[in-house]
C-alpha cells in the first residue's frame, strides 16, 4: 500500500501536537482527527491511529480521507480483513481511483489472494515499473514464472542495472531449475549493488545446488560480513558444510543461528541431522523435539526422529513416529520405506513387504523401495524374488551400487561364485575403494579355488583397513591352500596379535606347523586353542597326532582318551589311539581300539586295514591277509592295503599272490614307487 511517510519522526510528532492543540478548540473537525491519525501512523502507533480515524468517522461517516487512511493503519497493524472492508467502502464511491485500486491489490497480495491482486494490477499497470514489480510478487507464489520473467524483462529494458530486479530474475530462474542462468543474474545484481546480503545468500544457495560448495561458503561469508546478525545466513552456511560432510562445524554454525533465532524449526531439524551423523542420537532427539514444538506438522522431522529412535533400539516409539509422519503426509515415501525396513528388522516380513509395495504403487521408480523389498526377500531366503526385485532396481539405474552389491551377495549365498565375483568386479569399477566389495570378491574367488585372485582381494582390503581381522584370516587360508605356508603363518599370527582369542587362527596355524613337521610349535598352537575350548575332541586328536609324530605315544594315547571322553564314538580318536598303542607294543589293545570302530561302521576300510596291519606286525599273516581282503572288499582301490597284503603273501612265500597284489597297485597307480620296488624284488625271488 502506498503512503507518504517520508517526513521525519520528529516532524510527525510535531504534527500530532499541533492537531491535539487545535482539537481542544475544535473537537468536531474530522480533518484534524484524520491528520492526527496520519501522524500516529508516521510514528508506528497504528492502533492509536485507528482510534483517531474512528473519531473522524464518528463525526462524518462518509469522510473518505479518514476511511482511506484507516484502511492503511489496519493493514499496517495486520488487520487485513478490516483493512480490505474499509478500502472497499471507499471504492464504492471512487471505483476508478487508481491509488485506491493499487492499495487494494497490494492488500490482496499481502493476504495471499494473488489472482485477485493480479486482476487489479493488470487493469491499472499500463507498463508502470512499480506495478510490474508488484505483479512479479504475485506471479512468483503462483508459480507463473514465465509471466513473471516477462514482467522482469520489461523493467530491465528500462532499467538494465536495477539490482533488485536482477536479483528477482535470478530467483525466478532458480525456481525453474536454471541454476547456471540464475547464477549469472545474481552476479549481475551484485555488480550493480555488492552490499546486498540477500543476493549473496541466493548466490550461495545456487552454488550449493550446483554442488560448488567452496564457492557457496565464500558467498555466505560475504553475506555475513555485511550482516552478521542474520540467522538465516548462518543456517545456509551450516547446510553447505553439512553437505560436504563437516557435521561438526555445521553443528557449531547451527547453534549460532539458533542463538539469534531459536524459533526456526528448520535449523533445529538440521541440528538434529548433524548430531545424528556424529552419533549423538539422544541429543538429536532433543533437537527434533524443539523443531516439533515450534511446528508439529513437520513430516521430515518425524521421519528423522524415528531414525534416531531406531539407533537407540526404541523400535515401538520409532514406528509411532512414522505413523505420525504419515498422518501429516500419507505419501511420504521415505517414511514408509523406513517403516518397512524396521518391520523387517523385527522379522515382521509380510508387514514390511506391504509397506514397500505401497511405496512402489506411489512411485514404481522408487529404487530404495525396490532395494528394501529385495533385502526382505533375501532375509527370508527367497532368493529368486530378491533377485527379481534387484533386477527391477537395476533397470531404473544400472550402476546403482547398493543393488549390484546385494545381488552379488545373494549369488554368493546361492554358491554362484563366478557370477557373484563378476558383479563384485562391476561394483569395483564404480567404487574401487569399496572395502566390503573387495572382501566379498575375495570370498567368491576362494570358493572357486582361485586363491591367487582371492589373496589379491584380501590384500586390497588390508591396504585400506590394516586391522581387518577377517581379511588377514581369509588371506591366510588362501595362502595355506596355495602351499605358501610361511606367508600363511605370518597372517595367522597377525590375526592372533589383533585378536588373541581367535581360536581358528591357532588351529589352522597349528595344522600348517604339523604339515611342516614342526610338531613342538604345532603343540603350542593346539594348547592355546585348548585353553579356549577344552571340550573340543578335534583339538585333543590334533594334539595327540603331534605327540604321535614325536614318538611320545603315551602322551598321544592320553590325548586320544581325552577326545573319547568327550565323544565316545569318535572314529578318528579310536583309530589314532590304536596306532599309538601299536607303536607302544600293545597290539591287543590296539586291535581292540580298531575293533570298536567296526562296531560303529563294520565296513570302515581304514579300521579293517589297521587290524590287518597290526596282525602283520604280530606275524599273524593269514589273519592280516583276511583283514586286508575285507578292507579291499570295501575299497578295491585301497593301494596301501594291496601293498601290505602283498608283503604278507611274500613273507609266507606266496610270491605269485604277492606279485598279483603289486601289479594291481601299478594298474591303479603306475608310478607307485613302493609297488615298483616290491614287484622287482618279488620277481627276483621267483627267478
Amino acid at each position: 500500500m502506498e503512503d507518504s511517510r517520508e517526513i521525519s519522526y520528529g516532524e510527525w510528532e510535531k504534527i500530532i501536537k499541533e492537531c491535539e492543540e487545535k482539537l481542544k478548540e475544535n473537537p468536531d473537525d474530522p480533518e484534524l482527527w484524520t491528520r492526527k491519525g496520519m501522524g500516529l501512523i508516521g510514528i508506528n502507533q497504528y492502533n492509536e491511529a485507528i482510534d483517531s480515524f474512528d473519531q473522524a468517522l464518528n463525526i462524518d461517516s462518509e469522510y473518505s480521507w479518514a476511511v482511506e487512511n484507516k484502511s492503511m493503519a489496519l493493514f499496517l497493524s495486520g488487520n487485513y480483513d478490516e483493512a480490505l472492508s474499509s478500502l472497499e467502502m471507499v471504492l464504492e464511491k471512487k471505483p476508478d481511483d487508481e491509488i485506491l485500486l493499487n492499495n487494494k491489490a497490494f492488500l490482496l497480495s499481502a493476504m495471499g489472494r494473488y489472482e485477485e491482486a493480479l486482476q487489479i494490477f493488470e487493469l491499472i499497470s499500463d507498463g508502470d515499473t512499480h506495478l510490474l514489480n508488484e505483479m512479479i510478487e504475485c506471479l512468483i507464489p503462483l508459480t507463473r514464472f514465465s509471466e513473471a520473467l516477462n514482467c522482469v524483462d520489461k523493467i530491465l529494458e528500462e532499467d538494465p542495472e536495477n539490482s533488485d530486479i536482477l536479483f528477482k530474475k535470478g530467483n525466478i530462474l532458480l525456481a525453474l531449475d536454471k541454476e547456471e542462468e540464475a547464477l549469472t543474474y545474481f552476479e549481475k545484481s551484485l555488480e550493480a549493488y555488492p552490499d546486498s546480503p540477500e543476493t549473496w545468500n541466493s548466490k550461495g544457495i545456487c552454488l550449493s545446488i550446483l554442488k560448488r560448495y567452496k564457492k557457496a561458503l565464500d558467498a555466505f561469508d560475504r553475506s555475513l560480513r555485511l550482516d552478521p546478525s542474520n540467522d538465516h545466513t548462518w543456517f545456509l552456511k551450516a547446510k553447505a558444510l553439512y553437505s560436504i560432510g563437516d557435521a561438526e562445524e555445521a553443528l557449531e554454525l547451527l547453534e549460532r543461528s539458533l542463538d539469534i533465532n531459536p524459533l526456526n524449526p528448520e535449523a533445529w531439524y538440521h541440528k538434529g541431522l548433524a548430531l545424528y551423523d556424529l552419533g549423538e542420537y539422544s541429543q538429536s532427539l532433543e533437537a527434533y523435539d524443539e523443531a516439533l514444538e515450534i511446528f508439529e506438522e513437520y513430516p521430515e522431522v518425524w521421519n528423522v526422529k524415528a531414525l534416531s529412535l531406531h539407533e537407540l533400539g526404541l523400535f515401538e516409539d520409532e514406528l509411532k513416529c512414522y505413523d505420525r509422519c504419515l498422518e501429516i503426509d500419507p505419501e511420504f515415501s521415505d517414511a514408509i520405506t523406513n517403516q518397512g525396513a524396521t518391520l523387517a528388522s523385527l522379522e515382521k516380513y509380510d508387514d514390511a513387504l506391504d509397506k514397500f509395495d505401497y511405496v512402489l504403487q506411489l512411485n514404481p521408480q522408487d529404487i530404495n523401495a525396490r532395494l528394501n523389498q529385495a533385502t526382505v526377500h533375501f532375509q527370508r531366503e527367497a532368493f529368486d524374488e530378491a533377485l527379481n526385485s534387484l533386477d527391477q532396481a537395476l533397470e531404473i539405474n544400472s550402476n546403482y551400487v547398493p543393488a549390484l552389491f546385494l545381488k552379488a551377495e545373494i549369488l554368493l549365498d546361492m554358491d554362484k561364485f563366478e557370477e557373484a565375483a563378476t558383479l563384485f568386479e562391476t561394483v569395483l569399477n564404480i567404487q574401487p575403494e569399496n572395502v566390503s566389495t573387495w572382501f566379498l570378491r575375495g570370498v567368491a574367488m576362494a570358493n572357486q579355488d582361485k586363491h591367487v585372485d582371492a589373496v589379491e582381494s584380501f590384500n586390497q582390503v588390508i591396504n585400506k583397513e590394516p586391522d581387518n581381522i577377517g581379511a588377514w584370516f581369509l588371506k591366510a587360508k588362501s595362502l595355506q591352500l596355495l602351499g605358501k605356508y610361511e606367508e600363511a603363518l605370518k597372517c595367522y599370527d597377525m590375526v592372533n596379535m589383533m585378536e588373541p582369542d581367535d581360536i581358528e587362527a591357532y588351529i589352522f596355524s597349528g595344522d600348517i606347523l604339523f604339515e611342516l613337521s614342526r610338531y613342538n610349535e604345532a603343540l603350542e598352537r593346539f594348547n592355546k586353542a585348548l585353553e579356549m575350548d577344552g571340550e573340543s575332541a578335534d583339538l585333543w586328536i590334533r594334539k595327540g597326532q603331534c605327540y604321535g609324530f614325536m614318538d611320545e605315544h603315551e602322551q598321544a594315547v592320553k590325548c586320544f582318551n581325552e577326545a573319547l571322553k568327550l565323544e565316545k564314538d569318535n572314529i578318528w580318536a579310536m583309530n589314532f589311539k590304536g596306532v599309538a598303542l601299536r607303536e607302544l607294543g600293545e597290539s591287543e589293545k590296539a586291535i581292540d581300539s580298531f575293533s570298536k570302530i567296526l562296531l560303529e561302521d563294520d565296513e570302515h576300510a581304514g579300521a579293517l586295514f589297521e587290524i590287518g596291519f597290526t596282525n602283520q606286525n604280530l606275524e599273524q599273516h593269514e589273519t592280516a591277509i583276511k583283514f586286508f581282503n575285507k578292507a579291499l572288499n570295501v575299497n578295491p582301490d585301497f593301494t596301501w592295503a594291496l601293498i601290505q597284503k602283498g608283503i604278507s603273501f611274500r613273507i609266507i612265500n606266496k610270491y605269485e599272490d604277492a606279485l598279483e597284489c603289486f601289479e594291481k597297485v601299478l594298474t591303479i597307480e603306475p608310478e607307485n614307487l613302493d609297488a615298483l620296488e616290491l614287484k622287482k624284488e618279488t620277481l627276483e625271488y621267483l627267478e
